[in-house]
């Protein structure tokens, strides 16, 4: 007779019981949240990838083949995942400019995400697990609108992330349910006809992508003298980039800014759906254009444009 080599059940994405949810922290206030927090939908689309690393010293010394002794200075935890928007809250959350006098919609809150699933543990039964993600701010969301829902991922850094235990970390908390979620994700025809200006100018186009990128202290949050955790992971300044294609015929418009090198920066706004979701950008300069051209394709020409610009806002 064979038997098996696993003795408890296997978990998988399928055993989450409730949706990934999340609460804005007060200001230097990782992970202690009050008694009682009504939690907010984060709703995935993918699972979070996290990635935990430990920086260790190695001390070497005379007559030694290898090192002799470890020291662990430092932890840090950062994780990926991808969701689907149904509203424009988080996506303001982790790209609007920081405002430490009103810190509950915009970067100056960091934020913690709670997550549950059921889990065995050495046996078969499933147990209820949470996992808490404390102090966590974004280094990047990358969104792209390509006939299709929208995509959204956003890399993050957090301060802490907790061992799996059955315990709750939050004292009471009100805590969101599948049933709860109700809208539907955003996608691509939510934006009607022509949702792509340039300079006030509606071009048909796909592929919009957009990449908000945060520079936190430190690249990736600094853990000052004494703490093995990052201390500080404030956003100190961010980029924004993107890139879309179009068809080659309204006008020469977008060609013409590879024309002229003193050619002004032009506004562009995509609007996702109208009253949830419109990115407005600032000061765009097109930094690259390529034609897709070819005579054995009955596919159009069309422009692939990338950008740059000084602002990037959701609203």
């Amino acid at each position: 007779m064979v038997t098996s080599q696993l003795t408890f059940i296997p978990t998988g994405w399928q055993n989450h019981v409730r949706p990934f949810q999340y609460l804005t922290e007060a200001l230097n206030s990782y992970g202690a949240l009050g008694a009682s927090p009504v939690m907010v939908v984060a709703p995935l689309i993918d699972e979070v990838t996290p990635n935990f690393s430990k920086m260790i010293n190695k001390y070497y010394g005379d007559n030694t083949y290898t090192y002799f002794k470890p020291q662990q200075i430092g932890l840090r935890y950062a994780w990926t995942a991808k969701f689907a928007p149904i509203d424009n809250v988080l996506i303001i959350l982790v790209t609007k400019k920081p405002n430490y006098s009103a810190a509950t919609d915009n970067q100056a809150s960091s934020v913690y995400f709670l997550r549950s699933w059921n889990q065995s543990v050495g046996a078969y039964a499933l147990v209820e697990h949470f996992q808490g993600y404390g102090g966590s701010r974004a280094r990047s969301l990358d969104q792209t609108i390509n006939g299709g829902r929208v995509d959204t991922s956003i890399d993050w850094i957090s301060q802490l992330i907790t061992k799996p235990s059955t315990t709750n970390p939050l004292t009471t908390p009100t805590m969101k349910q599948f049933s709860d979620i109700t809208a539907t994700p955003l996608a691509h025809v939510d934006s009607g006809s022509l949702p792509l200006t340039v300079n006030a100018i509606a071009y048909p186009q796909e592929n919009f992508h957009i990449t908000v990128t945060n520079r936190l202290v430190n690249g990736e949050g600094r853990a000052y003298n004494g703490s093995l955790v990052i201390d500080n992971n404030h956003v100190m300044g961010q980029e924004f980039s993107g890139d879309y294609l179009t068809v080659v015929g309204k006008d020469l418009n977008l060609e013409g800014h590879f024309d002229n090198v003193a050619l002004a920066s032009v506004p562009m706004v995509y609007s996702v759906k109208a009253a949830t979701l419109t990115w407005t950008m600032t000061s765009v300069d097109h930094k690259t254009l390529s034609i897709a051209e070819s005579a054995s394709s009955e596919d159009e020409w069309k422009l692939n444009l990338a950008w740059d610009a000084i602002l990037a806002v959701a609203s």
